[in-house]
């Protein structure tokens, strides 16, 4: 007999359109539609996912996702309101990860008001995060200022994501200590998806990112590609 389904998160792809196009981005490695997901689509999926989830699941969480989800906005905001409301008593977080440049005061309002907690994507200085998108200064600075505004509400409230590439390796501080210059808790690292690390650049890494956390007593959330294979 087949065990039953256990869910540990759930991910909703509310939107296959953007409004960039990052050279790096999974969406050109396919012909994707451009859709925005339903109101009734997204609460199926939700009503799916607390009827078989994983209660011995570490840190749950619902994660709005895309393409860019800032551009299904009307979804969001009844979507954010409604399941707040209707698991309340179930222990999640909700969290949406977006490229930043849809991102304003008002919305940066209600994901504080929902406890709503962001990802955005943030490779460091605007040299090292225009290299592989098409983006102005202005773009770029405007991306920065609403990180930071989320950082002073709340450290804990907005998670930059950065995604190191092999030529970056050897400036990761230089990187890091940007990002650290804006006021959050803590950041994400990840690597490349297509790229083959060695050995030493991946214990390289890991060392500079233990120091790094040693001396500014971040939080940095390690995603698995970057330590696996390393002793």
């Amino acid at each position: 007999m087949r065990s039953h389904i256990r869910v540990d998160n759930l991910f909703l792809n509310i939107s296959t359109t953007c409004n960039m196009s990052c050279d790096r981005c999974f969406g050109h490695l396919d012909d994707f539609e451009e859709n925005r997901m339903s109101m009734e689509t997204a609460k199926t999926a939700t009503r799916f996912y607390f009827q078989n989830r994983n209660p011995g699941g570490l840190s749950p969480h619902v994660m709005l996702f895309g393409g860019e989800p800032l551009m299904n906005i009307d979804l969001i905001h009844e979507y954010t309101s409604w399941i707040q409301k209707t698991y309340k008593s179930y222990p999640f977080r909700l969290c949406l990860f977006t490229n930043g440049l849809a991102l304003d005061d008002d919305l940066l309002a209600l994901f504080h008001q929902e406890n709503l907690l962001l990802f955005v994507s943030l490779d460091g200085s605007y040299q090292f995060h225009s290299k592989n998108r098409n983006l102005s200064e202005n773009q770029f600075d405007h991306i920065v200022a609403k990180i930071a505004a989320s950082a002073r509400k709340d450290p804990a409230s907005v998670i930059p994501y950065c995604v190191i590439q092999q030529h970056n390796i050897c400036r990761i501080h230089e990187i890091l200590t940007f990002i650290n210059s804006l006021g959050v808790s803590g950041f994400a690292i990840s690597k490349d998806f297509s790229e083959n690390w060695s050995d030493e650049e991946r214990i390289y890494l890991l060392e500079e990112l233990k120091t790094f956390r040693q001396e500014k007593s971040i939080q940095i959330y390690l995603y698995p590609e970057i330590s696996m294979d390393c002793n």
